[in-house]
């Protein structure tokens, strides 16, 4: 997924984000 496409969708990103903190 290219940046314009994340910056479209920040919920996405904001969602995958703490997720992949807490699998961490």
């Amino acid at each position: 997924m290219p940046k314009e496409e994340v910056l479209e969708f920040p919920g996405v990103v904001t969602e995958l984000l703490p997720n992949a903190m807490f699998r961490v």
